[in-house]
């Protein structure tokens, strides 16, 4: 759960925004924000994507 003390402020564009509220609005129901909406697609993609973070932070190590 995202309160004042466990979120952190990020910039995205104007278009951006509009666009991830619209979705957040019409799926997300009522209460549903776009710091949630954005926080579950981060969430998502980092653990989709964390073989291959964890195969870059492997050799980001070994050239350091």
């Amino acid at each position: 759960k995202l309160t004042p003390k466990t979120k952190h402020q990020v910039s995205i564009s104007n278009d951006t925004f509009d666009r991830i509220e619209r979705i957040a609005r019409h799926f997300g129901g009522r209460g549903y924000t776009v710091g949630s909406l954005v926080e579950h697609i981060i969430i998502d993609h980092l653990e989709a994507y964390a073989d291959i973070y964890d195969g870059w932070y492997s050799q980001l190590g070994k050239s350091l």
